[in-house]
């Protein structure tokens, strides 16, 4: 499709015109995915008597046109700079890449365990609120941590448990209770 439409490897862009070919070659090949897939699928589909909600429509034209049109375009600049006496440049230009998709992707990482570790200081506060504001008989305490460690401590088994007795047959100030 690209050099039908005019153009030519290895691929220059002096004036607008050169990417033009490009841009075509890169809508025919967001196309062609319509034809060989999603029309037969919806023909099948129609055939077969059922429905095609509008979810699955979306996944389908997602699928198959979308990511095509989003990732294709980033192949341009790296064709330009792709040339046999320009090789260095081409490979130190895919390294940048490499490095810019790891720093994002690293940075999203920090990004979500920093809002992880805020949840769990705002839950902890919220905790420390709720056992000031509670009487001293510890008569709430049970429902506090039962309504707080769960949400705190989603992924883990946790047992907590108020014994009757102390160290040297001292009463303990608070209710006895397990909480799992």
């Amino acid at each position: 499709v690209f050099t039908a439409t005019g153009g030519s490897y290895p691929f220059q862009a002096n004036q607008f015109t050169d990417w033009l070919p490009a841009i075509w070659a890169i809508l025919i090949s967001a196309i062609t995915p319509i034809l060989l897939y999603f029309l037969p699928t919806w023909s099948i589909v129609i055939q077969t008597g059922q429905t095609l909600n509008r979810q699955t429509f979306f996944q389908l034209i997602g699928s198959s046109i979308l990511l095509g049109m989003f990732t294709k375009p980033f192949a341009l600049p790296l064709a330009l700079v792709y040339d046999g006496q320009n090789l260095t440049l081409f490979v130190i230009f895919c390294v940048a890449v490499g490095f810019t998709n790891m720093l994002a992707y690293f940075l999203s990482q920090f990004n979500t365990l920093t809002q992880t570790r805020s949840r769990e200081l705002r839950t902890l506060e919220n905790l420390g609120q709720q056992l000031i504001t509670a009487p001293a008989d510890g008569s709430t305490l049970e429902a506090t941590l039962a309504k707080t460690l769960p949400t705190l401590f989603p992924d883990e088994h946790l047992v907590v448990h108020l014994f009757e007795a102390l160290p040297e047959d001292e009463t303990p100030a608070w209710p006895t209770f397990t909480l799992h």
